[in-house]
Protein backbone atom coordinates (compact mmCIF):
# COMPACT_ATOMS: atom_id res chain seq x y z
CA UNK A 1 0.00 0.00 0.00
CA UNK A 2 0.98 3.65 -0.87
CA UNK A 3 2.22 5.63 2.07
CA UNK A 4 1.16 8.92 1.56
CA UNK A 5 0.02 12.39 3.32
CA UNK A 6 -3.77 13.22 2.47
CA UNK A 7 -5.50 16.73 2.74
CA UNK A 8 -2.83 19.97 1.73
CA UNK A 9 -0.15 17.12 1.58
CA UNK A 10 -1.80 14.06 -0.87
CA UNK A 11 1.26 14.76 -2.99
CA UNK A 12 3.49 14.82 -1.24
CA UNK A 13 5.04 10.67 -0.70
CA UNK A 14 6.82 9.63 2.45
CA UNK A 15 9.68 6.76 2.05
CA UNK A 16 9.62 5.91 -1.65
CA UNK A 17 9.03 2.68 -2.03
CA UNK A 18 10.91 3.23 -5.45
CA UNK A 19 13.54 5.20 -6.75
CA UNK A 20 13.87 5.70 -9.94
CA UNK A 21 17.28 6.75 -11.61
CA UNK A 22 17.93 8.88 -14.25
CA UNK A 23 21.66 10.25 -15.51
CA UNK A 24 21.59 13.01 -18.28
CA UNK A 25 24.47 14.72 -20.12
CA UNK A 26 23.14 17.05 -22.63
CA UNK A 27 19.50 15.58 -23.46
CA UNK A 28 17.58 18.11 -24.10
CA UNK A 29 16.06 16.56 -27.38
CA UNK A 30 14.20 13.84 -25.27
CA UNK A 31 14.87 14.62 -21.91
CA UNK A 32 10.75 15.35 -21.49
CA UNK A 33 9.39 12.14 -23.07
CA UNK A 34 11.52 10.10 -20.53
CA UNK A 35 10.55 12.19 -17.08
CA UNK A 36 6.85 12.15 -18.74
CA UNK A 37 7.14 8.52 -18.93
CA UNK A 38 7.69 8.27 -15.32
CA UNK A 39 5.59 10.92 -13.55
CA UNK A 40 2.98 9.50 -15.36
CA UNK A 41 2.98 6.11 -14.29
CA UNK A 42 0.55 3.99 -12.39
CA UNK A 43 2.83 3.78 -9.76
CA UNK A 44 2.69 6.98 -7.63
CA UNK A 45 5.29 6.20 -4.76
CA UNK A 46 8.05 6.63 -5.94
CA UNK A 47 11.48 9.50 -6.14
CA UNK A 48 12.81 10.25 -9.55
CA UNK A 49 16.62 10.90 -8.95
CA UNK A 50 17.76 13.10 -12.07
CA UNK A 51 21.86 13.39 -12.11
CA UNK A 52 22.95 16.25 -14.66
CA UNK A 53 26.66 15.63 -15.78
CA UNK A 54 27.69 18.43 -16.22
CA UNK A 55 25.44 19.35 -18.99
CA UNK A 56 26.04 22.59 -21.53
CA UNK A 57 22.47 22.40 -23.44
CA UNK A 58 18.82 22.89 -21.67
CA UNK A 59 18.59 19.71 -19.75
CA UNK A 60 19.14 21.45 -16.48
CA UNK A 61 15.98 23.83 -17.41
CA UNK A 62 13.85 21.35 -18.51
CA UNK A 63 14.29 19.59 -15.28
CA UNK A 64 13.61 22.56 -13.18
CA UNK A 65 10.43 23.44 -15.29
CA UNK A 66 8.51 20.39 -13.70
CA UNK A 67 7.19 20.99 -10.43
CA UNK A 68 6.60 17.67 -9.26
CA UNK A 69 7.79 17.48 -5.88
CA UNK A 70 9.00 13.76 -6.35
CA UNK A 71 12.38 14.48 -8.47
CA UNK A 72 15.15 15.31 -7.10
CA UNK A 73 18.07 16.93 -9.13
CA UNK A 74 21.84 16.57 -8.72
CA UNK A 75 23.98 18.50 -10.81
CA UNK A 76 27.85 17.78 -11.20
CA UNK A 77 29.85 20.90 -11.76
CA UNK A 78 32.27 18.98 -13.81
CA UNK A 79 31.76 15.64 -16.30
CA UNK A 80 31.57 12.76 -14.26
CA UNK A 81 30.97 9.58 -16.68
CA UNK A 82 28.05 7.51 -16.60
CA UNK A 83 29.12 4.98 -14.25
CA UNK A 84 30.16 7.95 -11.08
CA UNK A 85 26.71 9.79 -12.22
CA UNK A 86 24.73 6.66 -11.67
CA UNK A 87 26.65 5.62 -8.83
CA UNK A 88 25.76 9.41 -7.19
CA UNK A 89 22.17 8.57 -7.87
CA UNK A 90 22.50 5.04 -6.02
CA UNK A 91 23.57 6.32 -3.19
CA UNK A 92 20.95 9.56 -3.01
CA UNK A 93 18.25 6.81 -2.95
CA UNK A 94 15.75 6.07 -0.14
CA UNK A 95 13.68 3.37 -1.98
CA UNK A 96 13.55 -0.24 -1.10
CA UNK A 97 13.94 -0.61 -5.21
CA UNK A 98 15.65 0.93 -7.54
CA UNK A 99 14.46 1.51 -11.33
CA UNK A 100 16.51 2.61 -14.06
CA UNK A 101 15.79 4.37 -17.10
CA UNK A 102 18.18 6.45 -19.62
CA UNK A 103 16.94 10.23 -20.34
CA UNK A 104 16.55 9.11 -24.12
CA UNK A 105 13.92 6.23 -23.72
CA UNK A 106 10.32 5.78 -22.69
CA UNK A 107 9.03 3.80 -19.89
CA UNK A 108 5.23 2.30 -20.73
CA UNK A 109 2.82 3.64 -17.41
CA UNK A 110 2.59 0.07 -15.95
CA UNK A 111 5.95 -0.78 -15.83
CA UNK A 112 6.74 0.25 -12.37
CA UNK A 113 3.65 -0.93 -11.26
CA UNK A 114 4.42 -4.71 -12.80
CA UNK A 115 7.70 -4.93 -11.70
CA UNK A 116 7.08 -3.87 -7.80
CA UNK A 117 4.24 -6.66 -7.52
CA UNK A 118 6.61 -9.00 -9.38
CA UNK A 119 9.62 -8.42 -6.58
CA UNK A 120 6.81 -8.15 -3.93
CA UNK A 121 5.89 -11.44 -4.88
CA UNK A 122 9.53 -12.82 -5.34
CA UNK A 123 11.42 -12.02 -2.31
CA UNK A 124 14.25 -14.60 -3.76
CA UNK A 125 15.33 -12.44 -6.70
CA UNK A 126 17.79 -9.89 -7.06
CA UNK A 127 16.87 -7.77 -9.90
CA UNK A 128 14.67 -8.11 -12.42
CA UNK A 129 14.45 -6.32 -16.25
CA UNK A 130 11.63 -6.71 -19.34
CA UNK A 131 11.34 -7.19 -22.98
CA UNK A 132 12.10 -3.59 -24.76
CA UNK A 133 10.71 -2.13 -28.13
CA UNK A 134 13.09 -0.01 -30.31
CA UNK A 135 12.27 3.01 -31.67
CA UNK A 136 14.12 5.35 -34.45
CA UNK A 137 15.32 9.39 -32.91
CA UNK A 138 11.52 10.63 -34.11
CA UNK A 139 9.75 7.69 -31.52
CA UNK A 140 8.39 5.56 -34.48
CA UNK A 141 8.57 1.81 -33.24
CA UNK A 142 11.11 0.02 -35.79
CA UNK A 143 9.26 -3.30 -35.15
CA UNK A 144 12.31 -4.79 -33.77
CA UNK A 145 11.72 -6.43 -29.99
CA UNK A 146 14.29 -7.42 -27.80
CA UNK A 147 12.87 -10.84 -26.46
CA UNK A 148 14.59 -12.16 -23.52
CA UNK A 149 13.31 -16.24 -23.71
CA UNK A 150 15.27 -17.90 -20.85
CA UNK A 151 14.21 -19.07 -17.67
CA UNK A 152 15.62 -17.51 -14.57
CA UNK A 153 17.97 -20.37 -14.19
CA UNK A 154 19.77 -20.08 -17.28
CA UNK A 155 20.28 -16.64 -17.34
CA UNK A 156 23.57 -16.63 -15.13
CA UNK A 157 25.46 -19.09 -17.77
CA UNK A 158 23.51 -16.61 -20.69
CA UNK A 159 25.90 -13.98 -18.94
CA UNK A 160 29.10 -15.85 -19.82
CA UNK A 161 28.26 -14.98 -23.48
CA UNK A 162 26.34 -11.65 -23.68
CA UNK A 163 24.66 -9.47 -21.93
CA UNK A 164 21.00 -10.17 -21.32
CA UNK A 165 19.44 -7.30 -19.79
CA UNK A 166 18.11 -4.08 -21.37
CA UNK A 167 19.30 -1.41 -18.79
CA UNK A 168 16.59 1.42 -18.87
CA UNK A 169 14.41 -2.08 -18.08
CA UNK A 170 16.40 -2.65 -14.55
CA UNK A 171 14.63 -2.88 -11.42
CA UNK A 172 16.60 -3.48 -8.50
CA UNK A 173 16.27 -4.56 -4.89
CA UNK A 174 18.00 -2.08 -2.97
CA UNK A 175 19.95 -5.37 -0.90
CA UNK A 176 21.27 -6.71 -4.03
CA UNK A 177 22.75 -3.59 -4.65
CA UNK A 178 24.39 -3.42 -1.72
CA UNK A 179 25.36 -7.23 -1.42
CA UNK A 180 27.69 -6.27 -4.56
CA UNK A 181 29.04 -2.61 -3.63
CA UNK A 182 32.78 -2.41 -3.00
CA UNK A 183 34.41 0.73 -2.16
CA UNK A 184 31.30 2.70 -2.34
CA UNK A 185 30.73 1.84 -5.93
CA UNK A 186 27.86 -0.19 -7.67
CA UNK A 187 28.57 0.48 -11.56
CA UNK A 188 32.38 0.04 -11.84
CA UNK A 189 34.78 2.57 -13.16
CA UNK A 190 36.67 0.47 -15.04
CA UNK A 191 33.78 -0.18 -17.71
CA UNK A 192 32.60 3.26 -18.61
CA UNK A 193 30.32 2.12 -21.03
CA UNK A 194 29.45 -1.60 -19.99
CA UNK A 195 29.55 -1.04 -16.68
CA UNK A 196 25.51 -2.29 -16.57
CA UNK A 197 26.81 -5.61 -17.91
CA UNK A 198 29.68 -6.13 -14.89
CA UNK A 199 26.57 -5.48 -12.23
CA UNK A 200 24.48 -7.63 -13.51
CA UNK A 201 27.01 -10.19 -13.92
CA UNK A 202 27.74 -9.73 -10.23
CA UNK A 203 24.56 -9.58 -8.79
CA UNK A 204 23.53 -13.04 -10.62
CA UNK A 205 25.87 -14.69 -8.82
CA UNK A 206 24.27 -13.76 -5.73
CA UNK A 207 20.85 -13.29 -6.42
CA UNK A 208 17.93 -14.76 -9.17
CA UNK A 209 17.58 -12.40 -12.12
CA UNK A 210 15.22 -12.97 -14.87
CA UNK A 211 13.43 -10.54 -17.21
CA UNK A 212 9.37 -10.41 -17.27
CA UNK A 213 8.16 -11.76 -20.38
CA UNK A 214 6.82 -8.47 -21.31
CA UNK A 215 7.46 -5.07 -23.33
CA UNK A 216 7.32 -2.23 -20.72
CA UNK A 217 10.13 -0.05 -22.19
CA UNK A 218 10.79 1.68 -25.89
CA UNK A 219 14.36 2.50 -26.10
CA UNK A 220 16.04 4.89 -28.86
CA UNK A 221 18.54 4.20 -31.07
CA UNK A 222 20.07 7.32 -32.91
CA UNK A 223 23.03 8.69 -33.87
CA UNK A 224 25.05 9.41 -30.25
CA UNK A 225 23.93 6.09 -28.36
CA UNK A 226 26.73 4.89 -26.34
CA UNK A 227 26.79 1.48 -28.33
CA UNK A 228 26.91 3.14 -31.74
CA UNK A 229 29.24 6.23 -30.55
CA UNK A 230 31.86 4.24 -29.01
CA UNK A 231 31.12 0.46 -30.58
CA UNK A 232 35.16 -0.12 -30.31
CA UNK A 233 35.36 0.85 -26.61
CA UNK A 234 32.34 -1.01 -25.60
CA UNK A 235 33.45 -4.30 -27.69
CA UNK A 236 37.12 -4.34 -26.01
CA UNK A 237 35.17 -3.32 -22.73
CA UNK A 238 32.71 -6.13 -23.03
CA UNK A 239 35.87 -8.50 -23.76
CA UNK A 240 36.76 -7.59 -20.18
CA UNK A 241 34.13 -8.60 -18.88
CA UNK A 242 33.78 -11.59 -20.47
CA UNK A 243 37.03 -12.65 -19.98
CA UNK A 244 37.29 -12.28 -16.17
CA UNK A 245 33.85 -15.23 -16.37
CA UNK A 246 35.81 -17.19 -18.43
CA UNK A 247 38.77 -16.93 -16.01
CA UNK A 248 36.64 -17.76 -13.10
CA UNK A 249 36.12 -21.29 -14.86
CA UNK A 250 39.82 -21.65 -14.45
CA UNK A 251 40.64 -21.14 -18.47
CA UNK A 252 42.95 -18.13 -19.78
CA UNK A 253 40.71 -17.90 -23.14
CA UNK A 254 43.73 -17.15 -25.92
CA UNK A 255 43.23 -14.53 -28.11
CA UNK A 256 41.49 -16.34 -30.67
CA UNK A 257 39.54 -18.75 -28.32
CA UNK A 258 38.21 -15.31 -27.15
CA UNK A 259 37.39 -14.03 -30.59
CA UNK A 260 35.39 -17.50 -31.68
CA UNK A 261 33.36 -16.76 -27.26
CA UNK A 262 32.45 -13.42 -28.51
CA UNK A 263 31.57 -14.56 -31.92
CA UNK A 264 29.43 -17.04 -30.21
CA UNK A 265 28.24 -14.51 -28.04
CA UNK A 266 27.09 -11.73 -30.78
CA UNK A 267 23.45 -11.03 -31.97
CA UNK A 268 24.85 -10.77 -35.12
CA UNK A 269 26.23 -13.30 -37.08
CA UNK A 270 25.74 -12.28 -40.80
CA UNK A 271 29.65 -12.31 -41.12
CA UNK A 272 30.73 -15.50 -39.35
CA UNK A 273 32.63 -18.69 -40.80
CA UNK A 274 30.02 -21.34 -41.38
CA UNK A 275 32.39 -23.85 -42.59
CA UNK A 276 32.75 -27.43 -41.10
CA UNK A 277 35.65 -26.50 -39.33
CA UNK A 278 34.87 -23.64 -37.35
CA UNK A 279 31.75 -25.71 -36.05
CA UNK A 280 34.55 -28.33 -34.97
CA UNK A 281 36.19 -25.24 -33.41
CA UNK A 282 32.99 -24.27 -31.70
CA UNK A 283 31.95 -27.49 -30.41
CA UNK A 284 35.59 -27.86 -28.81
CA UNK A 285 35.22 -24.61 -27.06
CA UNK A 286 32.13 -24.89 -25.65
CA UNK A 287 33.40 -28.67 -24.64
CA UNK A 288 36.41 -27.22 -22.72
CA UNK A 289 33.95 -24.82 -20.83
CA UNK A 290 31.49 -27.52 -20.06
CA UNK A 291 34.84 -29.18 -18.70
CA UNK A 292 35.81 -26.38 -16.82
CA UNK A 293 32.72 -25.70 -15.17
CA UNK A 294 32.67 -29.89 -14.05
CA UNK A 295 35.70 -28.67 -12.08
CA UNK A 296 34.74 -25.79 -10.84
CA UNK A 297 30.70 -25.65 -10.13
CA UNK A 298 30.68 -21.77 -11.04
CA UNK A 299 27.14 -22.33 -12.43
CA UNK A 300 24.46 -25.01 -12.44
CA UNK A 301 25.56 -27.84 -14.32
CA UNK A 302 22.41 -28.53 -15.70
CA UNK A 303 21.45 -25.30 -16.97
CA UNK A 304 24.67 -24.60 -18.03
CA UNK A 305 24.92 -27.31 -20.01
CA UNK A 306 21.48 -26.90 -21.62
CA UNK A 307 22.76 -23.33 -22.40
CA UNK A 308 26.01 -24.73 -24.31
CA UNK A 309 23.63 -26.94 -25.93
CA UNK A 310 21.03 -24.37 -26.76
CA UNK A 311 24.18 -21.64 -28.49
CA UNK A 312 26.10 -24.69 -30.62
CA UNK A 313 22.53 -25.97 -31.93
CA UNK A 314 21.78 -21.94 -33.09
CA UNK A 315 25.24 -21.53 -34.55
CA UNK A 316 24.59 -24.72 -36.46
CA UNK A 317 21.29 -23.88 -37.55
CA UNK A 318 22.64 -20.34 -39.07
CA UNK A 319 25.34 -21.39 -40.83
CA UNK A 320 22.93 -24.28 -42.53
CA UNK A 321 20.52 -21.40 -43.09
CA UNK A 322 23.63 -19.09 -44.43
CA UNK A 323 25.23 -22.09 -46.67
CA UNK A 324 22.31 -23.77 -47.13
CA UNK A 325 24.26 -26.77 -45.98
CA UNK A 326 22.11 -30.28 -45.90
CA UNK A 327 21.93 -31.65 -42.85
CA UNK A 328 23.22 -34.97 -43.64
CA UNK A 329 26.68 -33.36 -44.73
CA UNK A 330 27.41 -32.73 -41.18
CA UNK A 331 30.03 -35.43 -39.02
CA UNK A 332 27.60 -37.52 -37.33
CA UNK A 333 29.90 -36.70 -34.46
CA UNK A 334 29.63 -32.89 -34.42
CA UNK A 335 25.88 -33.15 -34.36
CA UNK A 336 25.66 -35.58 -31.01
CA UNK A 337 28.35 -33.38 -29.18
CA UNK A 338 26.76 -34.18 -25.32
CA UNK A 339 26.56 -31.30 -23.08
Amino acid sequence: MENTFTGIFENVELSPKITVVMPVYNGEKYLNTAINSILNQTFTNFELIIIDDASTDKSVEIINSYQDQRIRLIKNNVNLGSPTSRNKGLQQSSGEYIALLDCDDYAYPSRLAEQFEFMENNPGFGMIGAWVEIMDENGDLTGTVWEYLEPHEKIPCRLLFQNYFAQSSMFLRRSALYAVESNGEFYKRDYPCAQDYDLWVRISRKFKVWNLQKVLIKYRVHSNCTSLKYADLLEKLVCKIVTYQINDLGIQPKSKELALHRQIGTYDLKEIDTSIEYMKEIANWLTMLRNANNKTGLYDHHHFNQVLADVQLSMICHCLKQREIELHRLPLDLLETKF
